[in-house]
């Protein structure tokens, strides 16, 4: 079998695809995430994202101190169902 390396692309026309070119695997780099914080506004609403690019779930502790508000406890459920 020739080998496809060997024959140049035409000008104007897309590379020509390889045996080779189609069996390589892309080159493994780290993949380097954006660390983002939480945001919440009246707004938007986006949770943050972790150094390796995972979602990270709302901090509800830091949204109570953030915003001076308390916790929905037992009391205030019922307060809300009488």
């Amino acid at each position: 079998m020739a080998e496809l390396k060997s024959i140049p692309d035409e000008p104007g026309q897309p590379p020509a695809l390889t045996v080779l070119s189609l069996t390589q695997e892309a080159p493994k780099e780290p993949a380097v995430a954006a660390v983002r914080e939480q945001i919440i506004t009246p707004f938007d609403v986006s949770g943050g994202v972790d150094e390796t690019g995972k979602a990270v779930a709302i901090d509800y502790k830091k949204l109570i101190h953030t915003f001076g508000s308390k916790a929905i406890d037992q009391a205030l459920l019922d307060r809300f169902e009488k």
